[in-house]
């Protein structure tokens, strides 16, 4: 239901000139089509509620989408651009100051309270909170309108990269604040046409962090090692020291990212203390299985560092943790992760062994790894080991 008259006329008119748009308008009309959502946005903000203003704005969006769709950046960007500056027109007249000639009765009043001639005028501020909440939402969609029709313009470089990741987090917000109204963050996904990172619960996350872990895993995929310890190391900074477990288990995730980075860079000592702090927060929230992964990336580095005696120790100890996970685990899912680190464990153990020519122990191993690849359904892996376990019996 309408709250209003003008809630309907409002909500129509949008409806009426996006119905003529996605019909298929001539271009010659896209300047007066333009006019007239800006007119309808703007009448929409004056005199309609804040519900229906934000169903008329999401027909706009949904506008601004389909020119995206159809390869049409540039006439986004336009359309971006001139109903923002509409909207900065709204916000200026939200915070208007003007004068007011007082009444006789005000004059005589103000007379006696300030024993001296009062004033001709009264200056006065118009100040609506809501209209300006509702102002901003929608400029902050279209910002993200006009981001993605950037990225999509000039193509795949680092730095619209940048832009669509801001658009990715703008959207995400504003779904939030809105409850999905403009449907925006899985609308960025689909379209920009770059991969972003998934965090468990994204959308309780500090926004910068979300922000620099995705920046972070662009590093990652430009092998940008020194730039992604940076961007890692300032979502640390902003988490800062971590008190729940929802904070603990955000800080492992970083953690475990920042020393995956180390490794590839060569800083095999940092990478070591950083993956022996991921062990102690695992420990603390109870995650067998993230303790196992920070236990198997230990030992990968002392292998790197020739340091074999901790290496073996360490994949010893994750298939020992692996195991513990999957019996433990409640579900489907988290039990084949599980006996997928058995597999990778005993793998990683019998190629040092096989690598050590401690070939009895080694082929063991290898021929364990080999069964639980199977038994996973991954005879792919388990083809490579039974070609190593082929070479053994030779020698």
């Amino acid at each position: 239901m309408f709250e209003s008259i003008g809630d309907a006329a409002s909500l129509a008119f949008v409806q009426r000139v996006r119905a003529r748009i996605l019909d298929g308008l001539e271009e010659r009309d896209f300047e007066q089509t333009i006019s007239a959502l800006a007119k309808s946005l703007t009448s929409s903000l004056a005199g309609a509620s804040q519900p229906a203003t934000m169903r008329a704005a999401g027909n706009i969006i949904e506008f601004g989408k389909h020119l995206i769709a159809q390869g049409r950046y540039e006439d986004a960007l336009h359309l971006t651009t001139q109903l923002t500056k509409e909207l900065d027109g709204v916000e200026r007249d939200a915070n208007r100051i003007y004068e007011r000639r007082l009444s006789p009765e005000e004059t005589r009043t103000l007379g006696m309270l300030l024993k001296e001639p009062p004033p001709v005028y009264q200056t006065l501020i118009r100040y609506d909170q809501q209209l300006l909440q509702t102002v901003e939402v929608v400029r902050s969609a279209l910002s993200v309108l006009g981001r993605v029709a950037a990225a999509r313009l000039n193509g795949a470089s680092t730095q619209e990269y940048d832009a669509a990741l801001q658009a990715l987090e703008m959207g995400r917000q504003i779904d939030r604040t809105t409850g999905q109204a403009f449907q925006l963050a899985q609308w960025v996904r689909n379209v920009t046409g770059f991969e972003f990172v998934e965090l468990e619960d994204a959308d309780e996350w500090p926004p910068r962090v979300t922000y620099l872990v995705h920046l972070a895993a662009r590093h990652e995929r430009d092998q940008n090692w020194e730039a992604a310890i940076s961007t890692y190391q300032q979502a640390c900074e902003i988490l800062g020291k971590a008190e729940s477990d929802r904070e603990l288990a955000r800080a492992a995730e970083i953690g475990f990212r920042l020393a995956l980075c180390l490794k590839q860079a060569g800083r095999w000592t940092e990478a070591l203390k950083q993956q022996q702090a991921n062990a102690a927060t695992y420990k603390k929230l109870g995650d067998v299985a993230g303790k196992a992964n920070a236990y198997i990336e230990m030992g990968h580095i002392y292998q790197m560092m020739n340091l074999y005696d901790p290496a073996l120790l360490y994949y010893g100890e994750a298939y020992y943790l692996y195991g513990q996970a999957a019996e433990e685990a409640t579900d489907e899912t988290s039990r084949q992760a599980a006996q997928q680190g058995m597999a990778y464990a005993k793998e990683s153990l019998g190629n040092l062994e096989f690598q050590l020519k401690v070939l009895p122990k080694g082929i063991s191993d290898l021929e364990d790894a080999r069964k639980l690849y199977l038994d996973l359904g991954r005879s792919g892996k388990a083809a490579l080991i039974a070609q190593t376990l082929e070479e053994a019996a030779r020698r």
